[in-house]
């Protein structure tokens, strides 16, 4: 069938040339997406704390992953692909809308973006796209799993210490799970802190847009969430406080409920890590489909369509997208991959956190005059 979308989305779209239709209709897109991600990591963590008990009384690790991946499969992945599939949609009906010659106004080139059973290119990318994208967010989870498996052995605890502190970081990267094992520690001897310096206390944690902003890390983490907390839950600060003053240690129970807290946000930050670069990735696909159908029917020719590396300028700008654009100055054509310091590659994003996004134009040749 021939896609439709809603004027208004295509609309929103259209921006100033420097920016990339893939960004602009990625952040309308991303909201859908984290949900549908949140909503995923929150099932695997939802499983029975006795079915963990149980699964490490039978001396089988590998019966631990089965019971967290049984939770997880409660929840439906379909939202992810429904999320992936309209960003990727909407990016191709957009860019067909505005598809058009150098000087001319749109709808002067007339191209049909198709989807769904009519094209298996998209529908074979978005069903092996979805796997891959499960498959990675499961895997971060494993790898943290495995660390904790063998940390509570060498320490000799019991199944029950072993299975509350697994189930804390259902859904974490390793280095996510090891900064709520750590928070987990530095509230065991909060009481003892003469000052909580970086953390603070009281406040609220900067925001801008409706989310947190943090400093971030090479690996695409929040530097500030891990080593002050920013991704606490502020409303338990007054507990933290009148430990400190008093000397009292927090109760097994307060603890319990800071660090849940604190992994919950966690798993929504992943979760919003996870769609930003994802229906970014989607969009671009979208955009990169349109032209390439537009050249495939003849409608545009190909070598006079340049695509050019767009990247977010401001100080959370990496070492390695930064010089991408220079290091293809002019765009490269429809079918060539980027120079990057990290090797060829077709199109952005190539990192988690990367905001980087392709922008295609046409053109136009300059022919020399006879002397």
């Amino acid at each position: 069938m021939i896609s439709r979308w809603p004027q208004e989305l295509v609309e929103k779209a259209k921006k100033p040339a420097e920016v990339a239709l893939a960004e602009v209709l990625a952040k309308q897109f991303e909201p859908q997406i984290t949900k549908a991600v949140f909503a995923y990591l929150e099932g695997q963590a939802g499983v029975p704390l006795q079915t963990l008990i149980d699964a490490l009384m039978s001396g089988d690790a590998g019966k631990v992953l089965q019971a967290i991946s049984a939770a997880g499969a409660i929840t439906p992945t379909a939202p992810i692909k429904t999320g992936l599939q309209d960003a990727l949609w909407a990016a191709g009906v957009a860019t067909v809308s505005n598809l058009a010659p150098p000087g001319t106004t749109p709808p002067v080139v007339r191209a049909e973006f198709h989807f769904d059973r009519v094209n298996p290119t998209l529908v074979g990318w978005l069903q092996s796209y979805e796997l891959d994208l499960i498959k990675q967010v499961d895997s971060g989870t494993r790898e943290s799993i495995r660390d904790i498996l063998v940390e509570q052995m060498l320490k000799g605890d019991g199944p029950q210490k072993a299975a509350s502190r697994i189930k804390e970081v259902i859904g974490l990267t390793k280095r996510q799970a090891n900064a709520v094992g750590a928070y987990r520690k530095e509230l065991e001897t909060f009481h003892l802190k003469r000052s909580a310096d970086g953390w603070k206390l009281g406040s609220k944690v900067d925001m801008v847009n409706g989310h947190p902003v943090f400093r971030i890390g090479p690996d695409g983490d929040p530097m500030d969430g891990v080593m002050e907390r920013r991704l606490r839950d502020f409303r338990y600060d007054r507990q933290l406080i009148r430990a400190m003053e008093t000397r009292k240690p927090l109760k097994p129970e307060q603890i319990d409920k800071m660090v849940a807290a604190y992994a919950r946000k966690y798993r929504m930050y992943r979760a919003r890590n996870i769609a930003r670069t994802e229906s970014l990735r989607a969009t671009n696909v979208g955009v990169q489909e349109a032209y390439r159908q537009a050249i495939a029917k003849g409608v545009i020719a190909e070598d006079v369509v340049r695509r050019f590396w767009i990247v977010g300028k401001d100080e959370r700008t990496c070492a390695v997208c930064a010089p991408i654009p220079k290091m293809n100055e002019g765009g490269v054509k429809f079918a060539q991959p980027f120079a990057t310091p990290a090797g060829p590659v077709m199109m952005g994003p190539i990192h988690p956190q990367c905001r980087c996004s392709i922008f295609i134009r046409w053109v136009v040749p300059s022919f020399k005059k006879a002397a």
